[in-house]
């Protein structure tokens, strides 16, 4: 089978996803049950739902000078040029592309507020550096933010229930609207709860993975020569490549650079401070923040692996990977045929 009938295939069923699920989510007013999210679940479909963060202390509660007070010790921060943590960033020097991980720097929360407060002043940030808190894998659990945890609930029980599980890890993230995430997935049941300012998610549904330009990168990481230097892309001399994604879902010109993006239908979604995302896991989505600080919350679940539905995930996965690969071979021939 070629390439071709392979890509066409896939691309027929990103077509056909998309006649029976709307490009909208469906919006909760008031916390489903278990019943009731064990149905979105089932689904596989993302959801808003209004309010439910506002029971939180940390609703109230979390201010800058607040979480300054209560965070003694200095906290772990993400450090970049211009916000682009986690991402696909071409090399100054040799134009090659790596997927690029952030510098980390430890500072105490007061500092990391001033940075965001007072960011464009050049005595302070004289290269107007981005810094995101975002250390995620459970950061909740780690010493520094204990006194934060009685703060928010420990998991959120309609998801308890319905999953019959408690969330794997529980992490806290804050910024300001130059910090955005690009496009990727997560193999998590999420529960993102926004606090203060709000967030503007684009989603894709699994089987739009063709039309997403997925391939591998060589991995590099943000770092400094000196505590005072500004920051360089060093790649990684050790690290496997990384499968990353290359579109940037709100570039126009997105689907001229990556053509089977034309196809993709995003599920755009701002969540608003007091409201929560369900997002589904193996969903790609992209996000957005604004808000000078903005905090929120998530709770990752572990996803299901009995049934069917993770087999066949992977094993789209696997076709498109295939696919993509002999394209990519078909226009190699081409191109040494010339």
């Amino acid at each position: 089978m070629s390439s071709t009938t392979l890509t066409d295939a896939l691309l027929r069923l990103v077509s056909e996803y998309q006649d029976f699920n709307s490009s909208r989510a469906e919006v909760l007013e008031s916390a489903p049950n278990a019943l009731e999210f064990s149905r979105l679940v089932a689904a596989g479909r993302p959801a808003l739902i209004k309010g439910l963060g506002r029971s939180f202390l940390a609703f109230r509660a979390w201010t800058p000078s607040y979480l300054s007070k209560a965070i003694a010790a200095p906290v772990e921060i993400a450090v970049t040029p211009s916000g682009n943590a986690d991402a696909l960033v071409a090399h100054p020097d040799n134009g090659k592309t790596y997927f690029v991980e952030p510098h980390k720097e430890l500072m105490p929360v007061s500092q990391f507020f001033e940075l965001l407060e007072r960011r464009d002043e050049a005595e302070l940030n004289p290269r107007g550096e981005v810094h995101y808190l975002q250390s995620q894998n459970g950061n909740l659990a780690d010493k520094e933010f204990a006194p934060l945890r009685a703060d928010v609930p420990p998991s959120i029980d309609f998801v308890d229930q319905a999953l019959g599980r408690k969330p794997d890890a529980v992490n806290i993230w804050v910024g300001d609207e130059r910090s955005t995430t690009s496009l990727h997935k997560d193999p998590y049941e999420n529960i993102y709860v926004v606090l203060t300012g709000s967030k503007t998610f684009a989603l894709f549904p699994p089987t739009e993975g063709i039309c997403l330009h997925e391939s591998l990168y060589p991995a590099a990481t943000y770092t400094r020569r000196t505590p005072s230097s500004a920051l360089e892309l060093t790649p990684s001399s050790d690290a496997p490549p990384v499968s990353w994604i290359s579109v940037d879902p709100l570039s126009p010109a997105a689907s001229s650079q990556s053509p089977r993006f034309a196809h993709a239908r995003p599920v755009t979604v701002t969540v608003a401070a007091g409201d929560a995302l369900y997002l589904p896991g193996g969903w790609y989505h992209h996000v957005q923040q604004a808000g000078r600080p903005c905090v929120a919350v998530n709770y990752w679940y572990d996803q299901e692996y009995a049934g069917e539905r993770f087999a066949m995930r992977e094993f789209l996965r696997a076709v498109t990977e295939l696919a993509v690969g002999e394209e990519r071979l078909e226009g190699e021939t081409a191109a040494r045929d010339q």
